[in-house]
C-alpha cells in the first residue's frame, strides 16, 4: 500500500478533520466521548463491515468519506498521513 498525495496539509485541515470526527463519533454513537482520532473512525467501520455482526448502518462508512473529502476540499483525499493530504494507492 502506498499513500498518493495531493497536497500539504495544513493545521485547519487537521483541526477541521479532528473536530468533525468527534462529532461523527458522538453523532453516530462510535464513541461516547468523542476520542477517536479520523483513521480509528475509517478502521473501525471498516472492520464492522467484515465482521459478522454489525454494529453499524454499512452507510456511515461512504458517510464519512464523504465528509472527509467535503472538509479536504478534494474528490480523491482519503485522508491525512506524514502531513500531506492524500489517498490510497494499491
Amino acid at each position: 500500500m502506498a499513500w498518493s498525495t495531493i497536497r500539504r496539509a495544513t493545521d485547519a485541515d487537521n483541526e477541521r478533520l479532528d473536530t468533525a470526527a468527534r462529532r461523527f463519533c458522538v453523532r453516530h454513537g462510535i464513541d461516547e466521548h468523542g476520542e477517536r482520532r479520523p483513521l480509528d473512525i475509517e478502521m473501525e467501520l471498516e472492520y464492522d463491515r467484515r465482521d459478522g455482526h454489525r454494529r453499524y448502518p454499512a452507510r456511515l462508512l461512504s458517510q464519512w468519506r464523504r465528509i472527509v473529502r467535503r472538509i479536504l476540499d478534494s474528490p480523491n483525499a482519503e485522508g491525512v498521513a506524514y502531513g500531506y493530504v492524500g489517498f490510497n494507492v494499491d
